[in-house]
């Protein structure tokens, strides 16, 4: 099982160019970039040193975020994925990609109850679709601003809700991280 150990090591993974789950990562990001243009691994990167920073030391949380689009955005196979990083994992990043275990595109409403039925068995789930919100809300300016507008608003008239009615499945060691990320995204949705 792949281990990560915090923001040195992304470090060292650009100095030394080791295999590590970040390399493995921006491999599997190759001529996969975002809408913005950028490699796509930057927004993952960006969801785990925010967690980071916050004091998430939890691995499979972070190791979570960090794959967390792997499954929608690259050409993996699951049963690859599930074994080189285990079922828990696996079954993090299944539950919040919009696939069905055919690798078929969900229609919105089958994802959102995909998604609520997991964030009980699952609360890191939960956390990392947050993180995910947070940093999609704040790279938007590619975006049409219709899509922009849908995206927003689907931010705010589902996912936060759904973040407000289940704090206390959040262990009490991160609930105030969790609160606080909550009350930011109210105010950039508030914003926007």
């Amino acid at each position: 099982m792949i281990e990560v150990l915090g923001l040195q090591k992304i470090q060292m993974c650009y100095q030394n160019n080791q295999t590590d789950i970040f390399c493995f990562l921006r491999e599997q990001y190759i001529g996969k970039p975002r809408l913005s243009g950028e490699p796509g691994y930057y927004h993952p990167f960006r969801m785990m040193k925010e967690l980071i920073s916050c004091g998430v030391n939890d691995s499979k949380l972070v190791l979570g975020a960090l794959l967390h689009d792997i499954l929608e955005d690259t050409d993996i196979v699951y049963e690859q994925f599930q074994w080189i990083f285990g079922n828990q994992i696996f079954e993090i990043v299944y539950w919040l990609s919009n696939l069905d275990k055919n690798r078929v595109p969900m229609p919105k409403s089958d994802y959102f109850l995909k998604f609520r039925s997991s964030i009980h068995a699952e609360w890191r789930i939960l956390f990392i679709k947050l993180f995910d919100c947070l940093d999609n809300l704040r790279t938007l300016g590619e975006l049409s601003l219709e899509r922009q507008l849908r995206f927003r608003k689907e931010k705010k008239e589902f996912y936060l809700e759904v973040f407000k009615e289940n704090v206390m499945i959040i262990p009490s060691r991160y609930r105030t991280i969790f609160v606080d990320k909550i009350s930011e995204l109210s105010q950039i949705l508030n914003v926007l």
